[in-house]
C-alpha cells in the first residue's frame, strides 16, 4: 500500500471518492465551509453606553439621552463593554459571483426570509472561543 493510499485510508476516502472531488473542484461545484452545520461560532456585540454600570444609570432610568440631558459635558460614559456571542450555525447560502464561480456566506440562523446571516460589532465571525477573546481584549485596549 503507498503512502497515499494508507493517507487516503486514514481520512475514510476512496480513490473514486477522491476523483469525484477533483472533478467537482474543477466544474466549480466544490466549495468548502468554514465550519459544519451545527458548530459554535462567535460574534463580539459592543454596548456604547453601559447605563446598567454607570453611576447616573438608575437616576436617568438608564437612558444615554436623558443622563446627557442632565450632565451633558460634566460627565463622561464608562467605556463601551464588549460581549461574546455564541450561535449554532443552521446553514449557509450559495450563490454565484459575477464569472459563475460558488461563493459561500458566512453561517447563520434560519429566519423568515431566509439565513440570517450572524453579526458582530467588528463584522467578523469566529470559529473559536480563544480567537474571539483575543480580539474583545484588542477591542478594549483600543477604546
Amino acid at each position: 500500500m503507498s503512502e497515499t493510499e494508507k493517507i487516503l485510508t486514514e481520512l475514510g476516502i476512496t480513490i473514486n471518492e477522491l476523483v469525484e472531488l477533483a472533478i467537482a473542484k474543477q466544474k466549480g461545484r466544490l466549495v468548502i465551509l468554514p465550519c459544519k452545520v451545527g458548530d459554535k461560532v462567535y460574534t463580539i456585540s459592543r454596548v456604547d453606553c453601559p447605563c446598567e454600570i454607570c453611576t447616573h444609570g438608575k437616576e436617568v432610568e438608564y437612558s444615554a439621552i436623558q443622563c446627557s440631558r442632565l450632565y451633558g459635558e460634566t460627565y463622561k460614559c464608562p467605556p463601551p463593554q464588549y460581549n461574546i456571542d455564541i450561535h449554532v450555525c443552521e446553514g449557509f447560502t450559495i450563490h454565484g459571483d459575477a464569472d459563475g464561480n460558488p461563493i459561500v456566506s458566512e453561517p447563520g440562523e434560519w429566519g423568515y426570509e431566509g439565513l440570517e446571516r450572524f453579526y458582530g460589532c467588528d463584522g467578523n465571525i469566529y470559529y473559536d472561543y480563544d480567537v474571539a477573546k483575543e480580539a474583545v481584549e484588542v477591542m478594549r485596549n483600543n477604546s
